[in-house]
Order: structure tokens, then sequence, then C-alpha cells
């Protein structure tokens, strides 16, 4: 997929064969005195195929909002979210939005919604990060991002992003949820196919998951879009959430896994439910026969790094 050119926006490549999707930004700066061009990459990917082998880098990376000309943008905002934290991030926990538990790891997800690789580490994490949220052995960090909105009519991307604040706000306690229904394979739009997805469509799929009428309506409104446009503004701005080494260096990719504040770079890592699984048990150090067994905590706790 070629992208198309727009100044100050992530464009995205997919690379089929790996299932990398990486949105490349040239920022095109013309200085009239001086004559200089400044051409700037920021990429979005993802590897999801998976080897013999896995390899884990992690390193601790300063998750403070960057006081940037976007980050004033995204405060401005009139109409965003009181659950979302100052850098947008929706933190669920056994306790709802916005509280997350102590002494337990906190596993942020960065996403797009129209994302396929997204839907496919959804699909292989989604029932157990329920499962570990509601018996407190994890808060789980929901960091949306539209950047594939360019690619449909629809803005499907930021609306999906707005129902889920929406979600935050009057039905905490369905966020995954909701998030793993939009993922769903017989449901996620195709970045192929063009037909919209209407706020009717958008709402009875989150009603499916026991979502009132009322909230699901009004999720489904777009009221938080430009919240959510302005919030994937700043994130394509936050050099902590980018790859240090690699072909992929310098670049923001999604999804982007955080552990505890802690970076983490995917080699090698699996595609399948088991594989992904494996891998974020193995990070956070806790068995599969413990998946969702209140008392037992993750061996690396609030503040330990992934294994």
């Amino acid at each position: 997929m070629t992208p198309d050119i727009k100044t100050s926006s992530s464009q995205p490549v997919t690379r089929s064969k790996r299932i990398w999707i990486v949105i490349s930004i040239p920022v095109i700066v013309c200085c009239l005195l001086l004559g200089l061009v400044l051409y700037q990459t920021l990429g979005h990917k993802v590897q999801s195929d998976h080897g013999q082998s896995q390899h884990l880098q992690a390193s601790g990376r300063q998750m403070k909002p960057v006081n940037n000309d976007e980050y004033r943008a995204l405060q401005a905002v009139s109409h965003k979210p009181t659950k979302a934290d100052s850098q947008g991030g929706l933190i669920v926990s056994k306790n709802g939005v916005g509280k997350p538990s102590d002494h337990v790891p906190t596993v942020d997800i960065y996403m797009d919604f129209l994302c396929p690789p997204c839907a496919e580490l959804h699909r292989a994490l989604d029932p157990s990060l329920k499962k570990m949220v509601e018996a407190g052995q994890i808060n789980v960090g929901i960091h949306t991002m539209d950047f594939l909105d360019r690619l449909r009519s629809d803005q499907y991307s930021s609306r999906a992003a707005s129902a889920i604040a929406t979600i935050a706000e009057l039905d905490q306690y369905h966020v995954i949820d909701v998030v793993a229904s939009l993922y769903a394979q017989d449901f996620q739009p195709s970045e192929d196919d063009k037909t919209p997805i209407t706020n009717e469509q958008l709402a009875h799929r989150i009603m499916s998951v026991g979502v009132s009428d009322a909230v699901a309506q009004q999720a489904a409104s777009g009221e938080y879009i430009e919240w959510a446009q302005k919030l994937n503004e700043y994130t394509k701005t936050r050099q902590e959430l980018m790859h240090t080494s690699g072909s992929y260096k310098g670049k923001l990719t999604t999804p982007t896994v955080i552990i505890n504040n802690t970076y983490v770079e995917e080699e090698e890592t699996s595609s399948t439910s088991t594989g992904y699984l494996e891998y974020l048990l193995k990070a956070i150090g806790l068995k599969s026969t413990e998946v969702g067994v209140a008392g037992k905590i993750p061996s690396i706790g609030a503040t330990g790094r992934p294994l």
C-alpha cells in the first residue's frame, strides 16, 4: 500500500507477508529562507508471524506527558472522557476505569480498531485479559488511535475509539467486552471494503455484549470523536512509544504493548492464540493455570520489568 502524503499525519503501509502495519509520516517543512526540506518517518507496524524462537527486548521508558502543541490541543478539547488519564489512556481494573489496582502489573495496549494485526492480538488475548482484570491480577490500559480513518469514508477508527470512551464513562465493566466485540472476525470492517458502518450497526454490536440500548446509542453517536482525533495526533509524537532498534527504529507501531511502563519489542512472536498468551504470561510472571484466579498475582508486580 502506497501512502498518501499529508503534512504532519501518519499513513499506513501494509506488508502482507508478515502482516505488519506501518504508518509512515512524511513531514515536509519548506523553509523559504534556507530552502531546507525536513523529512521524517513515523511508522506503525505489527509483527505477528512466529518462528521457532522468540526474542523479547524491554526497555524502561518515561511515560510522562510531553508538553507539546499536540498535548495542549488534546487537553483543550471541551468534551472529553473524565475516566481517561492525561495521555488519553483508559485504565481498566477490577475497580472500574481510572482506578488501577495496586501491586499488580499494568499492560497498556495501543491500537486502531481497523488494524488487522491489532484484531489478531485482541482475539488471542482479550478473553484472558478480562479474566485477569476481574480477578484483580492486572490492569489493562486501552489506548486508541485512528490513523486508519484515511482508508474509509465513515471515520470508523475514530468513531470506534469514541464509542469505547463512552462505554468507559457509562458502563465501565463492559469496556474489554466491547473492545473484543469490535475486533471480532464477524464484525471488524475491512480496510478494502468501503461499505460504511452505520451508527445503528455500531450500537447493535455494542448491545450484543450486554450494554443497554441507551448507552449503546450514545456510544455510537460519536460524542468523543474530536478527542479521539486529538489523542491520535498527540500519541504519534510520543518518542517513548517508538522502536529503538531494528528496521522500524524511530517508528511507532500498532499494536504496541507496554508492561509496567516498559516498552516491549517482539521479534518472531506468535500470531496464534496460544503464542500470544504464552508470551504475555511469561512476561508478567503468571502460570496459565493461574489466569483468573484471585490472589495469584503476577511475579513482576506493579513495578517489575517484563521477564
